[in-house]
């Protein structure tokens, strides 16, 4: 039984993925399960962000906060001079809850204690207590 030919290429294709990948030709980042699109079928269909081996680490570190989160022993970030940047190192926290905690800050003044964060929309206890070690005032 002969397979059809959109069936070929796409085997065609993986062979040759998985050829590239192992020989370091190139190498895939994962991807969110939003950047997949469901098909009719409910199957989802996902594209794969390709970077070339070579390219530097950092190449996405801007644009993936997440890559440079905190790690025990880092020192710790003053929630009173922190920038945005640095409070998205934080566990937990993105640039959108940076910034709500810097408007807080200019809007009510300095922190006078780490726990005054738990008053900004979006960071309750569970977020708290990822960050409390990494944090200071």
């Amino acid at each position: 039984m002969t397979e059809p030919k959109f069936q070929r290429n796409l085997i065609t294709i993986l062979v040759v993925a998985t050829l590239a990948l192992t020989a370091g030709v190139i190498s895939l980042k994962v991807y969110h399960a939003t950047q997949a699109a469901k098909l009719a079928d409910g199957l989802t269909l996902g594209a794969p962000i390709v970077k070339p081996v070579g390219a530097s680490a950092t190449d996405g570190a801007a644009k993936h906060p997440a890559a440079d989160k905190m790690k025990p022993g880092d020192q710790k970030i003053n929630l009173n001079t922190a920038t945005a940047e640095e409070l998205s190192r934080l566990p937990g926290l993105g640039p959108a809850t940076a910034k709500k905690i810097i408007d807080y800050r200019n809007a009510h003044g300095p922190f006078k204690r780490i726990e005054d964060l738990m008053n900004i929309k979006g960071i309750k206890e569970k977020k708290f207590q990822k960050m409390k070690d990494f944090i200071t005032v």
